[in-house]
């Protein structure tokens, strides 16, 4: 059984000391010998927030050193920093992250992948309404880089349904390159034999 992460709010370390959550989103990846688990801490409906990332060799409860803050957001940015996915690429180690605002951005992470060496490039946009879209995940198949993210109303389900067709759900983008040209479906797995 793994045990609970216990980094407190690294994202403190780095001029963000007004979260009052808990940190949420994780994403845990192993890069060459150890490790990385990448984790969001904000608000809900708050674009002040930040990404975070810890370290282990074993994953053991009291193994994990907490490296704080990878990237942050304010209001004035397009993004919102949460939501993290690493991807490992030949070696290009490349954070993926966002939520509603512009949607979806990503940044290349220095060799220990524990702070950008890029500017934050938006990779996927909802233009309609309130460009719900979060959660993203790469992955790659053939020749294929795909996004998955998750579209829709989320929350409050319990109090007020979405419209039809609205509903929280996953929905997928790929491209011959993990940072740019994602389109929709419809396209089929097998286009690449």
């Amino acid at each position: 059984m793994i045990e609970p992460l216990e980094c407190g709010n690294g994202a403190g370390r780095h001029d963000a000391d007004s979260f009052s959550s808990l940190a949420q989103a994780p994403d845990v990846q192993k890069v060459r010998d150890h490790y990385y688990v990448y984790y969001a801490v904000s608000t809900l409906g708050s674009q002040t927030s930040a990404i975070g990332v810890a370290t282990s060799r074993t994953m053991k409860s009291g193994s994990w050193t907490d490296h704080g803050a990878v990237i942050q957001s304010t209001p004035d940015d397009e993004y919102n920093a949460i939501d993290p996915n690493l991807f490992e690429d030949d070696g290009d180690l490349l954070l993926t992250f966002g939520s509603y605002w512009h949607n979806l951005f990503q940044v290349h992470l220095n060799y220990n992948a524990t702070e950008p060496i890029s500017d934050p490039r938006n990779v996927a946009y909802e233009p309609a309404g309130n460009h719900r879209i979060e959660g993203s995940y790469l992955y790659k198949y053939g020749p294929f880089y795909y996004l998955f993210y998750s579209w829709g109303v989320a929350g409050h389900y319990d109090t007020k349904m979405p419209a039809p067709g609205q509903e929280y759900r996953i929905k997928v983008c790929r491209s011959r390159f993990p940072s740019w040209g994602f389109v929709s479906a419809p396209f089929h797995l097998n286009d690449h034999l």
